[in-house]
């Protein structure tokens, strides 16, 4: 069995849109200005897409909210990879190692729900914290199921 099962998911890193490395020399074919960038880095988009550089009104929610899933993945991969990586990397216990785990991910789960709350026009999501907590279970059955 292999012994970190976390690390196979960076395999799949090459086929996530906008994450795949660019040919070396690659050149954008329309690079973005210093004030874009900054724009984007303080209000988390760029201000051609901007409701308050358009002035029209907020972003609508995506529909389907397809991102649950996401939630509910990589919180079950953080919480098998976090009970793995500290039960047979560090040889910490097993129950220290699944409650480590478990508040880890959800730790990482509710900054991130923090940080989009930070961003103008977003709000922190219910939604999203309970996919993470179903996420972390399934986790945390997985790893006392293997084990």
């Amino acid at each position: 069995m292999h012994r970190f099962p976390f690390l196979t998911l960076l395999l799949f890193v090459p086929f996530i849109p906008g994450v795949a490395a660019s040919p070396k020399g690659a050149v954008s074919p329309d690079p973005l200005s210093a004030r874009e960038i900054a724009f984007e880095m303080r209000y988390g988009t760029f201000p051609s897409d901007s409701p308050i550089e358009t002035g029209s009104a907020a972003y609508p929610q995506p529909g389907g909210r397809a991102d649950l899933q996401l939630h509910v993945l990589v919180t079950t991969a953080l919480t098998v990879g976090g009970y793995y990586g500290s039960a047979e990397g560090i040889g910490w216990p097993h129950r220290t190692s699944l409650g480590a785990a478990a508040g880890g991910s959800l730790a990482l789960g509710l900054l991130k729900e923090l940080y989009d709350r930070s961003k103008i026009g977003n709000r922190f999501s219910g939604a999203d914290m309970l996919m993470n907590v179903i996420g972390t279970g399934v986790g945390a059955g997985i790893a006392v199921g293997v084990r």
